[in-house]
């Protein structure tokens, strides 16, 4: 499957169940729900329940805005002539769609948090801790890759 595929598959089903938990919520949810909590996992404060019909538009919002600036890395990384760049621009772009993915996860949660389904704190930091390890490692791994590769063919123009 392609990465933009993929990504637009993503973006689908996670819509769907933002908007899901959203109606659920909202039809037989609490008068209230939280709206902001402290780092132990209390509910600072509370809003209404109509509150969270937000969450699908902050959604489409993040969408729109990461696939606009993935589209500019795609169109600059067509107009580049030079391999190497062109390789910096397709990681850079890996970069974004991960970035992407995370918020779009991360806004999953939240909506769950605030239809009071889980509790909010504990997963948050397990799946930043994750995100977070994966992203060092995987740009480690491509910086250290184009090195090499510029290296050896800066190394082959010298003979």
């Amino acid at each position: 499957m392609k990465p933009k595929a993929f990504f637009l598959l993503y973006f689908l089903y996670s819509l769907l169940a933002i908007t899901w938990i959203t109606a659920i919520a909202r039809l037989f949810g609490n008068d209230t729900i939280p709206y902001h909590w402290t780092l132990t996992s209390t509910i600072d404060a509370e809003g209404s329940k109509w509150g969270i019909l937000a969450l699908p538009v902050v959604a489409l919002f993040l969408f729109k805005l990461f696939i606009g600036k993935a589209r500019s890395y795609q169109e600059r990384q067509a107009a580049t002539t030079d391999r190497l760049t062109a390789q910096r621009y397709e990681i850079e772009l890996r970069g974004i769609r991960l970035i992407h993915l995370i918020c779009q996860t991360l806004l999953c949660y939240i909506t769950l948090a605030a239809a009071e389904y889980v509790s909010f704190f504990g997963l948050i930091v397990e799946m930043f801790l994750i995100y977070l390890i994966m992203v060092v490692f995987n740009t480690r791994r491509k910086i250290r890759k184009l090195t090499r590769k510029s290296l050896s063919h800066n190394n082959n123009r010298n003979f």
